[in-house]
């Protein structure tokens, strides 16, 4: 009852002054008013969730390219580290078995020469081994900053969109 003698405390100065057309007009503006920022306010939301999407997808597209150019660069290096790997190798089995030669170690030593050049061989397959890991390692941690990334971008949407969500609850809209 308390609240229905307050609104009608509100209401009767309301209907002396402007009378009941005036009364619902000025009603009808104020909800119209409501309406159009609850719209206005909805709109710029939407807008700020649509420029942060097109934001992250600029910075995917970014990183992305800048991913294709590491693993490239990543590639290139492997391969003149291998072609300067087998030259070293050309080189060292050239100099050792001029070594051999000069020391008489010539047929007769052929298993001792075979078991030096076979190590020389395998100490290189181990570095290239040891690069093309490296290499992997390289490349792995591309994709994963790439994933981060993504992650990253679809935590930030998910945010916002939630923000937005229960800013318009607490607004009533």
């Amino acid at each position: 009852m308390g609240a229905v003698a307050g609104f009608s405390s509100l209401l009767t100065p309301l209907l002396s002054s402007f009378g009941v057309p005036g009364v619902i007009g000025t009603v009808a503006s104020e909800l119209i008013s409501q309406n159009s920022a609850r719209k206005q306010a909805r709109a710029e939301q939407d807008q700020a969730l649509v420029q942060l999407q097109e934001r992250q997808r600029a910075d995917e597209a970014v990183a992305m390219q800048n991913a294709v150019l590491q693993r490239k660069q990543i590639e290139e290096e492997a391969m003149a580290a291998e072609e300067r790997r087998k030259q070293a190798l050309r080189r060292a089995v050239a100099r050792q078995r001029t070594l051999f030669s000069a020391q008489g170690l010539g047929a007769s030593a052929q298993g001792s020469n075979e078991a030096v050049l076979l190590g020389l061989l395998n100490d290189s397959a181990a570095e290239a081994d040891s690069a093309a890991s490296l290499d992997t390692l390289k490349k792995t941690a591309l994709d994963q900053g790439l994933e981060q990334q993504r992650q990253k971008n679809l935590l930030e949407t998910t945010q916002l969109a939630q923000k937005q969500v229960l800013s318009r609850y607490l607004q009533g809209y």
